[in-house]
């Protein structure tokens, strides 16, 4: 007679209660960490945020519409410390912000989460200041070859900023120039990398300085994401900090996709403000994310809830 029955594996009681240990010291521990992680979300045709010019080369390489993140909020990677020299009060404009741009994130405060915030301001702070301070120069250099006729500095100019080559006038790309070489708002640049790094705390961030999830088509120039749906798909990963944050600057300043964004913050200054505020902006970013108005939300809730546009009009302390 065959016996249909298979018998399983016994498995002993010290297994089944090591197993209920560490169950219950996941679901325990897990939430006192505070660290929320952020979405990352993969392009697609109308989808050009989190992207560089690279991703829209590749419209035939869609891959689906949510690349899951699961990786543990803490990297095992051994992160430097916090320096000192990073602890000023960013609300106070009676204090300096530092020349200090530092290559890396930090070990940031794992235990309170408003000290964790307030750390990862510091952090960004003067890097985004730095990147704006680059744009800034780029456009007084342009006025001047405007005005001496330098059509040599113009054309680099043009080429940087991703200019058409043959599709617009000398006139056009002159006035196009001075459309894309502009700032961006400190509060916009905060509250995506905020959002987009999870204060700092992603895999992404810590292992290859990526802070605003830019997608590139190259493992070997990112990290692939745990659960990708398209194996070639990867966030970019940059050399230090600042890389990240020039590149987040240029996509926006440069990507068809936030042409809205650009030709808002033209009409804003040419109505003769000084500087444009994050929330007039945040509306034309709907398109970074999948998301789209719900992203424009948490933005703009992001930048209200931690007083983001009080930081506009902060500079860098003077050199030397």
């Amino acid at each position: 007679m065959v016996n249909n029955h298979t018998t399983l594996p016994a498995i002993s009681n010290k297994t089944l209660v090591l197993a209920m240990l560490l169950a219950t010291a996941c679901h325990y521990l897990l939430p006192l960490l505070h660290v929320p992680s952020p979405t990352i979300t993969a392009p697609h045709d109308d989808f050009v945020g989190h992207s560089d010019s690279a991703v829209m080369k590749q419209k035939d390489k869609k891959p689906g519409k949510t690349a899951s993140s699961s990786y543990s909020p803490i990297a095992t990677l051994k992160l430097p410390p916090f320096p000192p020299e990073l602890d000023y009060d960013v609300f106070d404009t009676s204090q300096v912000i530092p020349r200090l741009f530092i290559s890396r994130m930090p070990a940031l405060d794992e235990h309170d989460t408003q000290r964790r915030k307030q750390q990862f301001i510091q952090v960004m702070l003067p890097l985004i200041l730095k990147a704006n301070d680059e744009i800034l120069d780029d456009k007084q250099a342009i006025a001047l070859a405007l005005r001496s006729g330098n059509d040599d500095v113009l054309a680099a100019f043009a080429k940087k900023y991703r200019l058409p080559e043959t599709q617009e006038s000398a006139e056009q790309r002159d006035r196009s120039l001075q459309i894309r070489v502009q700032p961006i708002p400190v509060d916009i640049a905060l509250a995506q990398a905020a959002v987009e790094s999870g204060w700092g705390q992603s895999r992404f961030t810590r292992e290859g300085n990526a802070l605003f999830g830019q997608w590139v088509w190259d493992i070997s120039e990112g990290i692939k994401p745990a659960q990708a749906s398209n194996s070639r798909a990867a966030v970019r990963s940059f050399p230090d900090l600042l890389s990240s944050v020039r590149s987040y600057m240029t996509n926006l300043n440069t990507h068809y996709a936030y042409e809205a964004f650009r030709k808002r913050r033209s009409e804003l200054l040419l109505s003769g403000k000084t500087s444009v505020s994050g929330l007039q902006l945040i509306p034309f970013l709907s398109r970074y994310a999948e998301t789209g108005s719900e992203y424009v939300t948490t933005l703009e809730k992001m930048i209200t809830q931690n007083d983001f546009d009080r930081l506009a009009s902060r500079q860098l302390s003077s050199e030397g």
